[in-house]
């Protein structure tokens, strides 16, 4: 498959797809307050797409139709009714031009790159409507408890099985994720031009802030870092490091699927052993994101839930250092400006 027919196989990718168009359809097809709600309206501002102004866009265009598509990532539910239209076959037909555009934009070059070293920052919102602690580092623990983690999900499943024993055709929602959220883990973006963080503006099931903390983090030479850059390389992980969490996960994952299937995730105090972190680039995230992903080692799938583009997820506290210096962005009229240094 090429990068293009990757991105249109994902509920995520498409979304993106549509959201570029839409920003890009002539007249008010594409209106930003008035989306397209019908087929015939969506394949109309497809067809109605300025080229010539899409291929003139800047990375902000780009990273802001990412970040919405981001947005409406839900696994703990059906598609909804947009997502469900951008999956027509006569939709993802008109998408292929625009997939193809972003592909192979210049704005959009390092969606395939792995993680940079040299540009990773952490970022911390404040607490309801509290201000930031007078301490300026992020709260972190002094080691990953892996053993609680292990603990909890263990925990998880047999309740689920119990339920399920009891009620087995109950609609059990739970845990949907398969990050190693874990006390002690830490997750980082690369920065980009005009942007603190890449998290800033993409970060499933969060309501983001006006404001945050930004960190620049200095990683350690050591340190050892998977790449997920496609469905397969999330499946090699899952077949090396298998945790099963069907119990838990079952209706969520049948939600954002349509497939009943034993599931698994990794587990992430085995991969821990042999690697310190592990990163998944944009595209990575668009050509995986929601979808059954199936094993090759076993009868099951799995499905990479939670995660972000451009997100690292630090197993190893001790793999990265965080600067005591944060920088303070806010959001203003939809973008993120960094504060004036003092």
């Amino acid at each position: 498959m090429t990068r293009a027919q990757r991105i249109l196989a994902t509920p995520r990718g498409r979304f993106l797809c549509a959201n570029v168009a839409f920003r890009h359809a002539t007249g008010d097809r594409g209106d930003q307050y008035r989306r397209p709600r019908t087929l015939i309206e969506v394949q109309s501002a497809i067809r109605s797409v300025d080229i010539e102004g899409l291929v003139a866009a800047d990375e902000s265009e780009f990273l802001g139709a990412l970040g919405y598509a981001v947005d409406f990532a839900r696994y703990w539910q059906p598609p909804d009714k947009e997502d469900i239209l951008y999956a027509a076959s006569e939709v993802v037909t008109l998408l292929t031009v625009i997939a193809e555009s972003v592909s192979r934009h210049p704005a959009c070059a390092w969606w395939d790159d792995p993680i940079d070293p040299e540009l990773q920052r952490m970022i911390a919102y404040p607490f309801g409507n509290e201000a930031f602690p007078e301490s300026t580092l992020p709260y972190r623990s002094d080691g990953v408890r892996w053993d609680e983690w292990r603990a909890h999900i263990d925990s998880s499943e047999k309740r689920c099985r119990q339920e399920y024993q009891r009620h087995p055709h109950r609609a059990l929602s739970g845990e949907w994720w398969s990050t190693p959220y874990a006390a002690g883990t830490a997750q980082t973006t690369r920065a980009r031009p005009g942007l603190g963080a890449v998290q800033l503006i993409a970060e499933e099931d969060t309501s983001i802030g006006d404001e945050a903390r930004v960190w620049a983090v200095s990683v350690a030479e050591r340190a050892r870092v998977y790449e997920i850059g496609a469905p397969g390389d999330w499946a090699r992980l899952v077949d090396r490091y298998p945790l099963e969490v069907t119990a838990s996960r079952k209706w969520d994952w049948y939600n954002t699927t349509g497939r009943h299937r034993r599931w698994y995730m990794p587990d992430w105090e085995a991969v821990a052993d042999d690697h310190d972190a592990v990163h998944v680039s944009v595209n990575g995230y668009l050509s995986s994101a929601g979808i059954e992903i199936p094993l090759a080692t076993r009868d099951g799938a799995t499905v990479l839930a939670g995660w972000g583009p451009d997100v690292t997820w630090w197993l190893d506290p001790d793999a990265m250092r965080i600067d005591d210096v944060p920088v303070l962005w806010f959001r203003e009229d939809e973008r993120w400006c960094a504060s004036p240094a003092d």
